[in-house]
């Protein structure tokens, strides 16, 4: 009797997922319960869903980046330059 492929993919990704929550569950003791919330709820923003994942983001704790909202465009002032050929930027004596 032949298994179709998606059975296997399958199983294979039970038997990867209970994996990845054993490893979860051993680090799980030497952290504080909120900062494994705040590691989870990073990790699933950015769709990282394995225990070495959590583990990073546990590991560099409030250094983390938090990324911000865009917000409006920076517009600046710029002084008026000389406009000049590529001919100026050519470094001549090479080769």
């Amino acid at each position: 009797m032949r298994v179709p492929k998606n059975c296997l993919m399958t199983s294979m990704r039970v038997s990867a997922l209970e994996a990845e929550i054993e490893r979860f569950e051993a680090k799980r003791v030497a952290y504080d319960p909120a900062d494994i919330a705040r590691a989870l709820q990073r990790a699933t923003r950015f769709g990282r869903f394995r225990a070495g994942d959590v583990r990073s983001i546990l590991a560099i704790g409030p250094a983390a980046p938090e990324p911000a909202d865009a917000g409006n465009s920076v517009v600046v002032e710029l002084p008026a330059v000389e406009v000049r050929g590529l001919d100026a930027y050519r470094i001549d004596g090479l080769a």
